[in-house]
């Protein structure tokens, strides 16, 4: 489960062409892979760059850059669970030759027994790239006093304190009322490093109100000094890491002891005087709780050793410390039950299942160098005979951590980084890194994490160069070493030292031999320096240039006369002095002990410009952009007299006089520069337009525009419709829709003037066509027009008129000009007709006069059509085409023509009877019913001799043989 929950990422680099290769072992069930990428310094992920198919075990990334630091996530789902995989690669990236300020923290009353030790820490630490600041607190000193001995050296220079180192039983910050490991007795503070490194939030001590906890050191009450926060106020602004083995009685060393035997064991390391194999053990004891514990493990040996140098030990068989004892890994992973002891009356957290105990180290060589374990109880380090810390005082083991609930992440060291590092970047850890915990927790604090270890360890080092000297060779500091037993070697790099602890690398390039001059280096006695070996590494990681501590050395010699003439003065070349020249800067003594300045350069102008050509009337400004050294002065001069001192001067209102050369003089006191720009100056646009009388009948022609003023313009019209020539501003009207207008002359913007513009109005009225009308009836003939803007006599706007001299029409029609239409009234003179009017072929015709059945002209009592016959036994009486007015019988029912006659079938709704009819009179009459025996009417059925019902519908013989001798009863 733990491995599947988390994806062993490793990776091979190339630089030409670059490329990064990442692969990860397979696994069943795989049915997807996601990879993202970022900078190192990158806050966010963004969105996924590559999707390998599920089957893939490898990817390679080849828009990449030499020298740059990545980080790649890769989830992966298989069997419905997520895994997850991070890696820090690069190609050939630089070495990091300052690493910051490292604040260090001595437990007082071991200071002085482990003075050799702590002043060979500080030369390692100084020779690491570290810078020292040093502080021996009291282990009953309060929790904030030595923050604030942190605060103070942060706040003073935080862009370079990076970490705290903690040597022994300084006071142990507790934070939170929480148990990490499940067990709700333990519930309670916890101890908090974390609180060393978060240097400017507030933390209360007011709210948490836990007195129940098993240990009376995780109770937590208002006012106590134990702080109520689980996570961290604000970010973790340092690295933190702690080496304490006070209270540990299950070594036979003593406390100091074993403190000195960890300084020397980390000293020795760094020097590379032993090297661990570079596998991992992974001893997963805790498979049985169905969380992906130990999956916080095999995330991070992946990178770092390469998942085919892995370990899968056997939990069930050989203990933990077994497989650890005289064996070497560099990196750890041991999880199991944790295991309590009461000793000397107190209880103790001393170790976990199978794993090991506190006396099992004691007795044994544990040889993991960097480890993560985990199990109940022994997270909580602060404690006697602690089996978290007690790793450090046994064999190899430098680092340990309580890896699952968070998880840490430690990608980071496969390219150089210090395990401080990975402490500060889990600290931190929100959600950049998935997921935070592989345990049980829905949510969980983070203030329990603890770094158990040297925060400056890097994974893997380099034997370093020895014996530098540094000697006088004519004035020049000339370097010499002896070599690094280190195969493989880049070559080496040159220190300086700061007084401020700073570091400055000497030389840009690695330096192949074994010595070294620059006559830019001058020769001053009493100055440190270093020399570093630098390798190439290349791992499972990617490849980075490492350096080894450096051999460090000051500049000796017999005092000798400085550049003044001083013995043992301080007048020495590259020190400063003064050459008496005002307008030099930097004097300094050169290597032939003169003193001379850097004269400073002429100012420089980048741009000279004006906003010419410019319009009278307005402003003109002049626009410089110089540069130079000390204060910058400026002098102009220009036409009209003009003069100003200012950078950037402006004239207002400028006229023509203003035109001309304008020149600046740009000085630094010292020396000076001039340059100049000539600038034009034009005169405003002015004009007026007007057109003639309006409104214009579209008959006029051409109507002409007077102008006055700024020629050169042109003409528009709104709205559109206006024919108007656009260079003379003349309309014609003919061609011009009626309407009215707005005419705009427009100057066009130039030579620094807005444009200008003028308007007149002018209204069009469109000629109408008229017709002659010679009759008088109101329509106008269409051969005889006249166009006008106004009605002339004897014409009207109505055309159509194809009868001009018919005063009664206007069109010919159907019967010509003169005679009347069809429809019209006339008289055919036939005395037989009436209602006479013009036939459709123009002649004149009457309707002749016919008889209805009543003898009226022309009526209306026609065949067909509704009469009374007087007969009240009929209805719908008509004519028929005899002019006899006939009616149909009223049936039964007062049906005129109805169905319902007498002798007809009917219902008389009596059950009783049958065969209903109409009577002559109308009844609805039917035969009475007679039931025989049965019940069925009129049915035959009898009562027989025997008595019994037969016969008709009863199915039974009438009389039966009964007794079955062949005769029937009669």
């Amino acid at each position: 489960m733990s491995q599947r929950a988390a994806v062993q990422v490793s990776a091979t680099v190339q630089a030409s062409p670059p490329r990064i290769t990442l692969a990860w072992p397979t696994i069943s069930g795989t049915t997807s892979l996601t990879i993202y990428r970022k900078l190192k310094t990158g806050t966010s992920w963004g969105n996924a760059i590559a999707s390998p198919a599920a089957s893939d075990l490898s990817w390679q990334d080849n828009s990449v850059t030499v020298g740059t630091v990545y980080e790649y996530r890769l989830v992966r789902v298989s069997n419905g669970a997520t895994g997850t995989g991070y890696i820090c690669t690069g190609i050939d990236v630089l070495p990091v030759d300052f690493r910051g300020k490292v604040v260090l923290l001595v437990d007082n009353t071991i200071a002085s027994a482990l003075n050799s030790e702590l002043q060979q820490l500080e030369q390692d630490l100084r020779a690491d790239g570290w810078g020292v600041l040093r502080n021996d607190v009291a282990p009953s000193a309060t929790v904030s006093s030595v923050r604030g001995i942190i605060a103070g050296h942060y706040n003073a220079d935080p862009a370079n304190v990076k970490a705290v180192y903690i040597i022994g039983h300084v006071p142990v910050p507790y934070s939170g009322n929480q148990a990490p490991d499940g067990h709700d007795e333990h519930t309670g503070a916890w101890p908090c490093d974390g609180y060393y490194g978060e240097v400017n939030g507030t933390w209360s001590d007011n709210s948490v109100n836990n007195g129940g906890a098993q240990r009376p050191a995780n109770r937590n009450i208002p006012g106590d000094g134990k702080f109520d926060q689980n996570n961290f106020p604000n970010e973790v602004e340092l690295q933190v890491g702690r080496v304490d083995l006070f209270d540990l009685p299950a070594y036979s060393l003593p406390y100091v002891e074993l403190m000195r035997n960890y300084l020397n064991k980390a000293h020795n390391y760094k020097l590379k005087s032993w090297t661990p194999q570079a596998r991992g053990i992974m001893f997963d004891n805790l498979q049985f709780v169905s969380y992906p514990l130990a999956a916080s493990g095999w995330r991070a040996m992946g990178p770092l050793v390469g998942p085919a140098n892995i370990t899968t030990a056997a939990q069930s068989a050989t203990p933990f410390y077994m497989l650890v004892n005289n064996n070497s890994y560099l990196w750890t992973y041991a999880s199991g039950g944790g295991g309590q002891e009461t000793y000397d009356g107190v209880l103790t957290y001393h170790g976990a299942g199978n794993v090991g105990s506190i006396h099992n180290y004691a007795a044994t060589n544990m040889n993991g160098v960097f480890n993560m374990s985990f199990g109940s109880y022994f997270g909580d380090w602060d404690n006697k005979n602690n089996f978290l810390r007690s790793a450090l005082a046994s064999g190899q083991a430098l680092t340990n951590v309580w890896s699952s609930i968070p998880g840490w992440y430690f990608h980071h060291m496969g390219m150089g980084e210090n395990i401080g590092y990975s402490a500060w970047a889990t600290m931190n850890n929100t959600s950049l890194y998935a997921p935070l915990h592989d345990g049980w927790q829905g949510s969980i604090g983070k203030v329990h994490l603890g770094l158990m270890g040297d925060p400056t360890l890097r994974m893997k080092m380099v034997a370093p160069p020895q014996d530098l000297t540094v000697s006088n060779s004519a004035g020049a500091a000339a370097f010499s070493w002896t070599a690094s037993i280190e195969t493989g070697l880049a070559g080496y790099h040159v220190y300086e030292f700061a007084s401020s602890g700073s570091i400055t690398r000497l030389t840009t390039n690695p330096i192949a031999g074994t010595s070294y001059t620059n006559a830019a280096i001058p020769y001053i006695a009493g100055r440190q320096y270093m020399v570093r070996a630098v390798k190439l590494e290349s791992g499972t990681s990617g490849s980075y240039y490492n350096l080894s501590l450096g051999a460090i050395g000051t500049a000796a010699g017999a005092p000798a006369p400085d550049c003044a003439g001083i013995v043992g003065g301080s007048a020495l070349p590259g020190t400063p002095c003064n050459d008496n020249n005002p307008c030099t800067t930097n004097d300094a003594w050169s290597s032939g002990c003169q003193c001379a300045g850097v004269a400073p350069a002429a100012p420089v102008i980048s741009s000279l410009s004006s906003n010419g050509p410019v319009c009278a009337g307005s402003t003109l400004t002049l626009s410089l952009s110089a540069s130079g050294s000390g204060t910058l002065t400026y002098s102009w001069t220009g036409p009209n007299n003009f003069s100003a001192s200012v950078q950037n001067p402006a004239i207002t209102t400028v006229s023509a006089a203003a035109a001309g050369t304008y020149t600046v003089t740009v000085s630094n006191g010292c020396t000076s520069v001039q340059q100049s720009v000539n600038v034009a100056v034009s005169a405003a646009p002015s004009a007026t337009i007007t057109y003639g009388a309006s409104p214009v009948c579209s008959t006029a022609g051409s109507i002409a525009v007077t102008r006055t003023g700024t020629a050169g313009g042109s003409y528009t019209a709104a709205p559109a419709g206006l024919s108007i020539n656009s260079s003379t501003g003349a309309v014609a009207a003919g061609s011009s829709t009626g309407g009215t207008y707005t005419v705009t002359y427009t100057v066009a913007a130039s030579e620094g003037c807005l444009a200008f513009s003028a308007t007149a109005g002018i209204t069009i009225t469109e000629a109408t066509s008229w017709y002659a009308d010679a009759d008088g009836d109101g329509a106008g003939n269409p051969g005889v027009t006249l166009q006008s803007c106004s009605q002339p006599n004897g014409y009207v706007a109505v055309s159509g008129d194809a009868c001009p001299n018919d005063p009664l029409k206007t069109s010919p029609g159907n019967c010509g000009c003169g005679n009347l239409e069809p429809g019209s009234a006339c008289d055919d003179g036939n005395a037989n007709t009436s209602d006479d009017v013009i036939d459709g072929t123009c002649q004149c015709a009457g309707t002749p006069v016919n008889a209805d059945c009543l003898g009226a002209p022309n009526g209306t009592a026609l065949p067909g059509t509704p009469c009374n016959d007087n007969d009240a036994a009929t209805g719908n009486d008509q004519w028929n085409a005899n002019c006899e007015c006939i009616g149909q019988v009223i049936d039964c029912l007062g049906t005129p023509g109805g169905s319902a006659l007498p002798g007809t079938p009917c219902n008389d709704a009596n059950p009783l009877t049958v065969n209903d009819a109409w009577n002559a009179q109308c009844f609805c009459l039917g035969e009475q019913v007679v039931f025989d025996c049965a019940g069925t009417p009129n049915g035959t059925a009898f009562i027989d001799a025997c008595g019994q019902c037969a016969g008709g519908s009863t199915g039974l013989v009438p009389n039966p043989d009964v007794d079955a001798d062949g005769d029937r009863l009669r």
